[in-house]
């Protein structure tokens, strides 16, 4: 249990300083930081409220899928940055 909640903190984390990142970034804006923020905050709230046990076990909601697919859509958003980048460069 302790290793899915240290996971899931180191991932809040991660969401919080990648949202600092975003919002600096021309390409991707308030647009994605306010989501990779909130989905951090709310990561890291659920896990500290139910310490030491996982919030899906607790009976709360599970925000990891929706973490995945926040973190599919930036990985697209990504690529599809790097497929314009490399266009333009030829």
């Amino acid at each position: 249990m302790g290793l899915d909640v240290s996971w899931d903190l180191f991932i809040g984390v991660s969401l919080f300083f990648l949202s600092l990142v975003l919002k600096t970034n021309k390409s991707f804006g308030i647009v994605w930081s306010i989501p990779s923020i909130l989905l951090g905050v709310t990561l890291i709230v659920l896990n500290v409220i139910t310490f030491p046990w996982p919030p899906n076990t607790q009976g709360l909601i599970d925000i990891g899928p929706a973490i995945g697919l926040f973190i599919i859509a930036l990985s697209t958003r990504l690529v599809i940055l790097g497929m314009k980048m490399k266009k333009l460069s030829i």
